[in-house]
């Protein structure tokens, strides 16, 4: 039995009273009604007994009753060892033990500590998130589930090459007041597609697109070699640092860069 255990005696017979929660160390019983279990006839002396929690356990001790404490029906010389299960018997009142609970030790278990660490983790968790998101929002930046999710995929990234733009000559005042009034400016002869860009330093789509540029009298650009192996390199990186991200369709937000 362990030495925090609370013993309930219940009376066995017509003893009362009916039932007594030793809450205390130590108590005292006997007939006198200051003593901390009061009970009245059945051959209880004043001062009969103590019942006492010590290192070890309960224990019982007669104060030299005139008609004994007993112990499973066996009289008591001096201390005696009590446990639920046992029977007390103080003169002719008799009564059985039994383990009470101990109120103060009822709610607070290992596993209920752990989840109420755990909820508190989560609490606060939740709660620096949305400081977060609040601190984001009024700093004018989008928070993390709104930026789009990148287009790449596992091993492949479309890695455009860098452009530099060409010097070029303000417009004339004629294209630029047609524009303002709505109308399209016809492509002259020297809008013509300029000549391709020489193999690897562009391709097809820097052509195009600097055939619209012609078309809109903006000067072409040049594909710049160094900064587009840059930004390839960079894409590289992004592939094999996030792929697991990546696969699963997650977005590791402004923080990937």
């Amino acid at each position: 039995m362990g030495v925090r255990t609370r013993l309930r005696l219940t009376a066995i017979g017509a003893a009362q009273p009916r039932v007594y929660i030793v809450a205390r160390r130590e108590i005292l019983i006997g007939s006198a009604p200051d003593n901390d279990l009061a009970i009245a006839g059945h051959g209880v002396s004043r001062r009969h007994a103590t019942l006492a929690r010590r290192s070890g356990g309960w224990r019982v001790a007669d104060h030299g009753s005139t008609n004994g404490t007993f112990v499973n029906g066996v009289k008591i010389g001096g201390s005696t060892e009590v446990k639920p299960g046992d029977e007390l018997a103080f003169g002719a009142a008799r009564y059985a033990v039994t383990a009470a609970p101990d109120p103060r030790r009822g709610w607070f278990t290992p596993a209920r500590a752990a989840a109420t660490a755990a909820l508190l983790f989560a609490l606060g968790f939740a709660g620096a998130e949305l400081k977060l998101r609040a601190d984001r929002e009024a700093a004018g930046r989008p928070t993390p589930s709104a930026v789009s999710k990148p287009a790449l995929t596992a091993g492949r990234a479309a890695v455009r090459p860098s452009y530099t733009i060409a010097a070029s000559p303000a417009p004339s005042p004629a294209p630029v007041a047609a524009a303002r009034a709505g109308a399209v400016p016809a492509a002259s002869a020297s809008a013509a597609p300029p000549t391709p860009t020489a193999a690897g330093a562009g391709g097809p789509w820097l052509d195009a697109l600097n055939h619209y540029r012609a078309l809109a009298q903006l000067a072409p650009v040049v594909a710049d070699d160094a900064t587009s192996r840059a930004d390839r390199a960079h894409a590289r990186y992004l592939v094999k640092t996030f792929a697991a991200e990546i696969r699963a369709g997650r977005n590791p937000g402004v923080e990937i860069h």
